[in-house]
């Protein structure tokens, strides 16, 4: 299961616990960079971000469901 609020990368290479960035806070950011890269259809900043969290949490509701064959 992809809990959203969960850190992207739990320990660091030494061993030590990161706090970071959330799993919804990197797919957003991902999310956003794409949208920030095509042809937009608009400038509202609040606009890009509601889409870029959307995006974010149709990825994680899509990672928590089962496979199927």
């Amino acid at each position: 299961m992809t809990d959203a609020n969960s850190p992207i990368n739990p320990i660091d290479p030494r061993g030590a616990i990161s706090i970071g960035l959330t799993k919804r806070e990197h797919f957003a950011s991902m999310a956003m960079q794409g949208l920030l890269s095509g042809n937009l259809t608009t400038n509202d900043a609040e606009e890009i971000a509601t889409s870029a969290l959307q995006i974010a949490d149709t990825l994680i509701e899509k990672l928590n469901q089962p496979l199927t064959p």
